[in-house]
Formats: structure tokens, sequence, C-alpha cells
């Protein structure tokens, strides 16, 4: 048998198991995303529009489960860590309890949070944030972070210690 024989045999049994439609999706979208030239290359202009449909499809899955696979979700628990260590859930904010407050070089802080996170203010002002206190880390622009105290008209840059 050869692989065109293998080709059609098994689009036509995928076609079967998986309705469509309509054939010119495929065509539209192949034409559109290839020149004529690599439409020749691949060896498309050989298949049918069934083929060409068939094909079209199988391609969007495999897009569709491999931008699946790749996004990265933020919990409570992973919230600032780099996009290489991010695995679970997405958010764009926490809110935390202040478990400790100490100071570092050049008027910032080091926050430990009570799950335990460690943070570090980015800035040289003097907080007034104090062990118990609420805060919430908001996701900012160009994956920076931002600390706010409500309750103690706080607001300063943080970056993710550990």
């Amino acid at each position: 048998m050869t692989l065109k024989h293998k080709l059609l045999t098994f689009a036509a049994a995928s076609l079967l198991a998986t309705s469509f439609s309509t054939t010119a999706f495929a065509e539209v979208n192949l034409k559109k995303d290839m020149s004529k030239e690599q439409q020749e290359k691949a060896g498309l202009n050989k298949l049918s529009k069934e083929e060409l449909l068939y094909l079209n499809q199988w391609l969007s899955n495999k897009d569709q489960q491999a931008t699946k696979n790749n996004t990265l979700t933020v919990t409570k628990e992973n919230f600032g860590l780099s996009k290489e260590e991010l695995i679970k859930e997405t958010t764009d904010k926490i809110t935390a309890t202040i478990k400790e407050v100490s100071k570092k070089k050049r008027g910032r802080y080091l926050l430990t949070l009570a799950n335990d996170q460690v943070w570090a203010t980015m800035e040289s002002k003097r907080l007034l944030l104090r062990e118990g206190d609420q805060v919430e880390i908001r996701k900012g622009a160009l994956d920076s972070y931002v600390l706010i105290s409500k309750q103690r008209g706080v607001r300063v840059k943080v970056r993710r210690e550990s």
C-alpha cells in the first residue's frame, strides 16, 4: 500500500468518525497560511478537499492541544515565581497576612507572609507595615508585583524571594 493510499484511508476513516460543517474551511485556511509554492512542496495540491479538510482540522487540534499544554497557571503558593516555575492555576493577586517584617540594606524590607512566601521591597522607602497586617499583592506591568496595604495606606513594588 502506497503512502498516498494510507493517507487516503486514514483521512476517510477520520472523516467518517468526525463531522465537519464545510470543506472550504481547510482550503481557505491552508491558502492563507501557506504560499502556492509551499503547498506544492508539501504535496497539498495532490490532496482532495476532504483530505485538506482533515489535515487542517488535525493541525488545528494539535495547535489547540499545544496551547492548552503550554498555559501557565499561578496559585497562591507559586505567585511571583518565574514562568519556568509556574505549573498550576492562574491568579492576578493574592491576599495574605504578614508574619514577619525585617529590614534589609538601603532602606528596603523583607516581608515573610503567613503562607511562608518571602517578598522583598524594590523601593527604598519607610514602610509602616507590621506583623499581622493584611496585604494584597497584585501582578503589575511587565512581570512586576505591587504590595498594597489599604489599612496603612502603603503601596510598594515587591519581588518574590522564595
